[in-house]
């Protein structure tokens, strides 16, 4: 189990982070979250 304390991103940001990873991933083989999951970790607890 992971625990965290973050903050969501505003669908509109996150889509856009989305939209600017998608060449990273075709490119590089990567896979990223779903923009619905998209969030800035504050702190990791473990």
């Amino acid at each position: 189990m992971r625990l965290f304390v973050s903050v969501d991103l505003p669908s509109s940001l996150a889509d856009s982070v989305a939209a600017a990873q998608e060449p990273l991933a075709d490119a590089a083989g990567l896979r990223f979250v779903e923009p619905e999951q998209a969030h800035v970790t504050l702190k990791f607890l473990g």
